[in-house]
């Protein structure tokens, strides 16, 4: 029986402290290698040395690309994934009828490169009149998807017109405020556009009139979903901006006092002063 033999005892044990260190050197070098793949080394068959690489995206629009690196055609058109050596590179789309694009880019080991927003023009541009203006709008703003474009009228800052930036068959969509949102309709003013929520729908707007601001959110699929923010919480402010870019939630200085509040329009909550006496401020996320 082996297992009372001390020197088979000795010896089975002796390998399997061998087997264990061996295992560990093998996870060891397995590890270390995933290391510098993940870091971007790789072995160079053709000079038989060790590089370091980098990996670019290339996309482009409106359709796919030819795509040339330092002067030569690559096989990949875009959308394309480049696992390039580090090194400096000059990177040309082309495409037959589009002007090219071009950019000369420094790529380091490991980095990793994204051209997303390549956008090709046609040789042969054409313009298509939708609607003209006979005076400069006071609004004049696009959507954070780029999606829509909202532009106010010339004569009547309370009606604006949307077009869809992306398909152009979509026909144009004219929303107006309506006059029981406003205090004092009568009196127009005028209005900017602060900032647009981050759904794309709602966008914050300041109106002037007669020594007096208003703010109101504005719904731009169903405007009469709209709030005055001044007559929801009965208070006169001087500044408002949206909490994290969205369109229920608002930060706002009150006229009297520069007290900073918090403002939840769908609870059609009002907090207490956060801080008094603000000359100005700016938010940060939901800061």
């Amino acid at each position: 029986m082996d297992f009372i033999d001390p020197i088979k005892t000795r010896a089975h044990t002796t390998r399997l402290l061998v087997g264990y260190v061996l295992i560990g050197i093998a996870i060891f070098l397995a590890t270390l290698i995933l290391v510098f793949v993940s870091y971007g080394y790789s072995y160079d068959t053709k000079s038989g040395e060790v590089v370091q690489k980098g990996l670019v995206f290339v996309e482009a629009r409106p359709e796919s690309m030819d795509v040339y690196l330092n002067g030569g055609l690559l096989r990949e058109r875009t959308t394309a994934r480049l696992l390039l050596p580090t090194g400096k590179y000059s990177l040309e789309l082309k495409k037959t009828g589009y002007r090219p694009w071009k950019n000369d880019f420094n790529l380091e080991g490991a980095n990793v490169l994204r051209y997303d927003y390549p956008l090709l023009f046609p040789n042969d541009l054409r313009t298509k009149e939708v609607k003209r203006y006979d005076a400069q709008p006071s609004v004049f703003s696009e959507s954070p998807d780029r999606k829509q474009l909202v532009i106010s009228h010339p004569e009547d800052p309370f009606v604006f017109d949307i077009f869809n930036s992306v398909d152009k068959t979509t026909p144009l969509r004219t929303i107006a405020i309506p006059a029981s949102l406003a205090s004092n309709p009568a009196e127009r003013g005028t209005i900017k556009l602060i900032e647009w929520s981050n759904d794309n729908r709602h966008f914050l707007m300041e109106r002037n009139f007669a020594d007096l601001k208003e703010f109101y959110v504005i719904d731009t699929l169903d405007v009469a979903l709209s709030v005055n923010v001044n007559t929801l919480t009965g208070l006169k402010y001087e500044k408002v901006t949206l909490n994290d870019k969205r369109a229920d939630k608002l930060f706002a200085v009150t006229s009297e006092g520069s007290v900073l509040r918090s403002i939840d329009t769908k609870a059609k909550v009002v907090s207490n002063p956060l801080l008094s006496g603000i000359t100005a401020y700016k938010t940060f996320g939901q800061d």
